[in-house]
């Protein structure tokens, strides 16, 4: 995806079959406008 300019995943799953959560972080581009980051 052009408008993601880095994505990080973390969470337990890389450790165990079954997980509780997962941490989900998005560096998007600068040239969206507010509203186009929003619908992320």
């Amino acid at each position: 995806m052009k408008d993601v300019d880095a994505a990080y995943i973390f969470g337990s799953f890389l450790e165990r079959k079954y997980f509780n959560d997962i941490d989900v972080a998005l560096l998007l581009s600068e040239s969206l406008d507010p509203y186009q980051s929003l619908r992320f």
